[in-house]
């Protein structure tokens, strides 16, 4: 790859880049599995919130995209500003952070036809990525807690991403159907 492609890439994928999370409680042996560098592969679609505040659970998941589609509040749930990424949605874990009992995420959410560019490289960009991440989330240790994101919300995901709730990675694999 020469670097008008890679700048192209980097172009489709970084700006216009918005800030989403979701908290959850996650076991350790869970939370061991995600590895720096590693692309993994969620089968379902990504709930996320772009309402940052004070974290509930051990886990927050600080996911990076700029292809998240807004679905408003949900039906049956106060959670607000609610967006949604697509089935099989790919992400690069580009930090795992652990301070004070909690655990931060950082997923960059990349194309799937990207997934072995992604996996050879890594730029300048991803660390500013996870230097806002970590402020934020440790801005968050002390914040206040929102309480619209009620047990409607933590239900819808409660599930570990790109993983099955016993901690089978998915495989990178298009759905066949």
């Amino acid at each position: 790859m020469n670097n008008e492609e890679y700048e192209k890439i980097v172009n489709n994928v970084y700006p216009g880049l918005t800030h989403y999370v979701r908290d959850m409680d996650l076991d350790e042996e869970l939370i061991n599995k995600y590895k720096v560098n590693d692309i993994i592969l969620e089968r379902a679609f990504t709930d996320c919130t772009s309402l940052i505040s004070g974290l509930t659970k051990n886990v927050r998941y600080s996911i990076f995209s700029n292809d998240a589609h807004y679905i408003g509040e949900l039906k049956n749930s106060r959670a607000p500003l609610v967006h949604i990424l697509d089935l099989d949605s790919v992400f690069k874990v580009l930090d795992v952070y652990k301070k004070d009992n909690k655990t931060l995420i950082t997923l960059l959410h990349i194309p799937f036809e990207y997934i072995n560019i992604f996996k050879k490289v890594s730029n300048n960009l991803d660390e500013m990525v996870i230097k806002q991440a970590r402020k934020r989330f440790e801005d968050c240790l002390n914040s206040k807690i929102i309480s619209e994101f009620d047990d409607e919300w933590y239900k819808r995901i409660s599930f570990p991403l790109g993983m099955t709730e016993d901690g089978k990675m998915f495989p990178l694999e298009k759905r066949k159907d």
